[in-house]
């Protein structure tokens, strides 16, 4: 190690003066260490983390499987509001962040490219890239942050909600979709591509549920994102009937609550019900969705333009697990889990969940330095 000679240790004896005798050690930082900080995804998670650690001055790898930045915020037209009053949905702000992070000195940006190979110990992970054109980049890193994200659960498991039997039955992403190319006018069914003047959506579609292939825990998202997007119709037309069915309703966060009430203001109508089925009308009209209401107790069948499925979040953690969310410190050290891959959660969340374990691979850096990391091999 630099530093670690009889000369260095002779110092700090007694004969050294008695300042020097009751100073405290001088850390000796190993040599031959990389500060380099390597984030595997590029959706908010994974670039506030390297956004977070270049302004820290470590520079970084951020790698992105696909040819853009933003992840899954990039497929959203607006967000639930993030800021007081939290009665309105508001801008991603995405596209801000992909510019911070694609033009900061300290980040190198590495799209359409995945990692193929992880060896070594914190301090001097040893990573070989596969870029898009075939090409293979090895280089060294002292810390890793896996912030690979989700998938939206396989909304094909659920024909009994009437997922691929009809158009008009689309998932929460899927609606996303719309909502961005209407971008602010008319939300169009797919089916002919009339306006949707009734809307219903259907909380828990394939979670919260003991039914096997179905997800038996709750993604924590769904309910506020079916709030700002029955919001999307009311804004633009306060005429448009939009129901959420839910069996309870959650909305976690500082200004869930409000946010949830804002909607309820705007004529967005909350119906406590678990949804029997979706079939498809026997007329030229939409899918029917049958429930029975919970609170009035009688069986309710709405006939609607457009169904919207809550289908949850599905780590993509490259493991089989049934329940494979990763903890946040991965076996060895200097390997951090953030945002959706962890746990579920949204885009805040996940921003803030960045920025958490950007500080954890600053601090496996600073003690693989100090030599305070302790052997934990790793090889893929």
């Amino acid at each position: 190690m630099v530093g670690d000679g009889p000369g260095d240790r002779a110092a700090d004896g007694p004969e050294a003066g008695p300042e020097r005798a009751n100073a405290p050690p001088t850390p000796r930082r190993e040599g031959g260490l990389s500060r380099r900080i390597l984030v595997v995804g590029g959706g908010v998670a994974g670039m506030t983390a390297a956004l977070e650690a270049a302004k820290a001055g470590y520079p970084v790898t951020l790698v992105e499987q696909g040819p853009q930045l933003g992840g899954a915020l990039a497929g959203l037209w607006k967000r639930a509001a993030v800021r007081s009053p939290f009665r309105h949905p508001v801008d991603t702000g995405v596209e801000a962040l992909a510019e911070a992070v694609s033009t900061h000195p300290g980040v190198r940006v590495h799209r359409s490219a995945g990692v193929v190979r992880v060896a070594g110990a914190p301090g001097r992970f040893t990573v070989v890239l596969a870029e898009g054109n075939g090409a293979r980049v090895a280089g060294q890193v002292g810390a890793i942050v896996l912030a690979s994200g989700f998938r939206p659960y396989d909304a094909r498991r659920l024909p009994e909600l009437g997922y691929g039997e009809s158009p008009d039955v689309v998932t929460q992403l899927e609606l996303e979709t719309l909502a961005k190319k209407a971008s602010g006018g008319p939300i169009r069914r797919p089916s002919d591509d009339a306006e949707a003047r009734r809307v219903v959506f259907v909380q828990c579609a394939g979670q919260r549920s003991r039914t096997q292939g179905h997800l038996p825990y709750c993604s924590g998202h769904c309910c506020l994102a079916s709030v700002k997007q029955a919001m999307y119709f009311k804004d633009r037309d306060p005429g448009i009937e939009t129901l959420v069915l839910h069996d309870d309703l959650r909305t976690p966060g500082v200004g869930g609550e409000d946010f949830y009430r804002s909607a309820q203001e705007k004529g967005v109508t909350f119906v406590r019900a678990r949804v029997d089925g979706v079939v498809l009308s026997p007329g030229p009209g939409g899918p029917v969705v049958s429930f029975p209401d919970q609170v009035l107790g009688e069986n309710v069948s709405v006939e609607a333009d457009l169904v919207v499925l809550a289908t949850g979040m599905v780590p993509v953690s490259g493991t089989d697990s049934p329940l494979p969310w990763l903890p946040r410190e991965a076996r060895p050290t200097g390997i951090f889990a953030a945002g959706a891959v962890r746990r579920p959660m949204d885009s805040s969340e996940a921003a803030e969940d960045g920025a958490g374990a950007a500080l954890k691979a600053i601090q496996a850096v600073e003690k693989a330095a100090l030599g305070r990391s302790g052997p934990s091999p790793f090889r893929s």
